[in-house]
């Protein structure tokens, strides 16, 4: 959000999912549910809501956070049911494996794998710099 705030137009931030199963037995579902609320406009505050609820995870739980975002929880059952996002999610890790990521978060500026620390400051720094050499 700050770097978001910092470089304005000149930053896009995209999330592509990549939902490790092994790691997270409930990854895929979230993404999904992601997904469905994509679909109703409200995608990034249901990202927010998931991860500031990161600890509890399943239908009930993404039901909830459905309902608290106003839309019916039921619709969101069906949708996870009948797997309605699941290829949109698996197109995200698909391509993240041939990206070459192999956990998650992984960032990539200008195309480019950025694997410096995750802080503000050095963020901040190498994207200044993509947006300068790309004048």
């Amino acid at each position: 959000m700050e770097l978001q705030q910092q470089f304005g137009t000149k930053l896009s931030f995209v999330l592509r999912h990549y939902p490790v199963d092994t790691a997270q037995p409930y990854a895929e579902m979230a993404a999904a549910t992601s997904e469905f609320a994509a679909a109703r406009g409200i995608f990034w505050q249901m990202q927010d809501l998931l991860y500031q609820s990161q600890e509890r995870n399943g239908t009930p739980a993404f039901q909830e956070l459905a309902e608290a975002l106003g839309f019916d929880g039921v619709s969101l059952l069906r949708d996870l049911e009948l797997q309605t996002f699941k290829r949109r999610v698996l197109v995200d890790l698909h391509g993240g494996s041939r990206s070459g990521v192999t956990s998650a978060p992984a960032f990539y500026i200008n195309n480019q794998r950025y694997e410096r620390p995750i802080e503000f400051k050095d963020m901040s720094a190498a994207i200044r710099s993509a947006i300068t050499s790309n004048i």
